[in-house]
């Protein structure tokens, strides 16, 4: 497998946007291997995401039955060579734990050189701390509901040019340019999400 590829660790509805998010960005790149490690049938880890997001894309989509939290298995993913690791939780109850039982044989593999970033999810605050701890100093652990909240209400505090709504406008005469806002799209305002 060739270095700088992403790997997806577990299995669960966000793996199709975290999968096309990943497509996207390595779209213009050479590193464009997206590798998902589940513990799924193969086939229908491979079949799922091309009904999904159809079946032209930039990037290699690779696929690997296996527990996430199984040395072995980790091993026929390279994460030592990977540009990062995400690792989700899963559908079931479970889910969590299963995030925190995936990071810690993934820390052992990883060794203590500077790897590739490690960004976890869980979707139980108490589980955060030992997701956490798991991940290492180096690792992000996200907890999905509050970072949706987050993102949603960080994002209604723009207009649909970027702008901050609570910015009172500059006065200016009509056809000037307005001096107190950037030219150009949205993503150049500072903070803009």
């Amino acid at each position: 497998m060739d270095a700088g590829h992403s790997v997806v660790l577990g299995w669960s509805e966000q793996v199709h946007t975290v999968v096309a998010e990943l497509i996207a960005a390595r779209a213009h790149r050479r590193w464009g291997a997206v590798v998902v490690l589940a513990d799924r049938d193969r086939t229908e880890m491979e079949e799922e995401p091309t009904a999904v997001l159809g079946p032209a894309r930039a990037a290699r989509l690779i696929c690997r039955s296996g527990s996430p939290a199984d040395p072995e298995a980790l091993g026929t993913v390279s994460p030592r060579t990977a540009h990062a690791v995400l690792v989700l939780p899963g559908a079931s109850a479970a889910g969590d734990a299963e995030s925190v039982r995936a990071l810690l044989p993934l820390r052992a593999v990883l060794g203590e050189s500077p790897g590739p970033r490690v960004v976890a999810c869980v979707r139980d605050e108490r589980y955060r701390t030992a997701a956490r701890l798991a991940a290492g100093a180096g690792g992000i652990v996200l907890e999905a509901d509050r970072t949706a909240a987050r993102l949603i209400a960080r994002n209604s505090r723009y207009d649909a040019g970027g702008r901050p709504l609570n910015r009172p406008r500059a006065q200016h005469p009509v056809g000037s340019p307005d001096a107190s806002w950037p030219a150009g799209p949205a993503a150049t305002h500072p903070g803009a999400p």
